[in-house]
């Protein structure tokens, strides 16, 4: 199968050319300032450069000709300041919609989105945790305008928090595992909000699943929650480390005060995508992340 990827350079992204390299033909479209390894090249018969226009992207399309778009690519920030509004913007909104309309001028009919569980916060299910979920939001009704009006049809996956192999984002994860290393004061909340994360081979697992149904979803456009489904405190987690690494972390809790819209309880009322389900437990992941 053809497949044209954005966000070909991140996390997910990688993993995922890296598992599907040898059984698809896959193309990435990165920016000019992408930092595009070897190993990305690889894996990918074909680079495309988005230059911040529409025709960058439709070019893509009439010279890749893919059958599905997986669309990874965004800018993420918790808290954003002003100077981040266009890039947020640009990266969630832009681009994605130059995906739809590239789609639609080209009759390519399938797309894997990418969504976030920070879409819904607290009660009102329609709220945003951020001004990073409420762009992603939006792009979520734009592609209902494309599948409403039938020129595609759609799948967006809503990812919790991720880890796995590899990852070297600045994130939670490896915050902790370089604390147990360099035992200096790590200061955190007081713990008690609730982590809900899933090993990147499941997320994988995620997009094939989707990818081999996606012509047989009901909806032309359908949304799924992609949870661990083993949810625990952050102090728990902590807990689960040191125990596994048979060490102590040096953590002063509660020496900082939570976010504003901290999530303390993640989104429950999500669609589970039929046909998966995580395999690695969080015991068995979080022993394959640690040294």
């Amino acid at each position: 199968m053809r497949i044209l990827i954005t966000g070909a350079t991140g996390f997910i992204g990688s993993n995922l050319l890296k598992a599907w390299s040898k059984t698809h033909e896959l193309g990435i479209i990165v920016r000019p300032s992408s930092n595009i390894s070897d190993e990305i090249a690889s894996h990918s018969s074909e680079q495309f450069v988005y230059d911040g226009g529409f025709d960058s992207i439709n070019n893509a399309f009439k010279s890749f000709e893919p059958e599905v778009v997986i669309h990874l690519a965004s800018y993420y920030v918790y808290e954003h300041n002003q100077e981040e509004i266009d890039t947020l913007i640009e990266s969630n909104i832009k681009v994605g919609t130059y995906l739809l309309e590239g789609m639609k001028a080209n009759g390519v009919k399938y797309l894997i989105n990418t969504g976030t569980s920070f879409e819904h916060f607290g009660a009102d299910e329609n709220a945003a945790v951020n001004l990073y979920a409420a762009t992603k939001q939006a792009f979520g009704d734009l592609c209902k305008y494309y599948c409403d009006a039938g020129f595609i049809r759609a799948v967006t996956l809503k990812l919790f928090d991720s880890y796995g192999d590899g990852d070297e984002r600045k994130k939670l994860l490896n915050l902790l595992k370089t604390n147990l290393q360099t035992q200096e004061e790590l200061r955190l909340s007081a713990g008690e909000q609730i982590i809900d994360i899933v090993h990147v081979s499941d997320l994988i697992s995620a997009y094939q699943v989707v990818l081999e149904n996606i012509s047989s979803y009901k909806e032309n456009y359908q949304e799924f929650g992609l949870s661990g489904q083993q949810r625990c405190t952050l102090k728990e987690l902590v807990e689960l480390i040191e125990k596994i690494a048979e060490k102590k972390t040096n953590i002063k809790w509660g020496a900082r005060p939570y976010r504003d819209r901290e999530v303390m309880n993640p989104w429950e009322s999500y669609e589970q995508l039929p046909g998966w389900k995580p395999k690695i437990s969080l015991n068995e992941g979080i022993k394959r992340f640690l040294p």
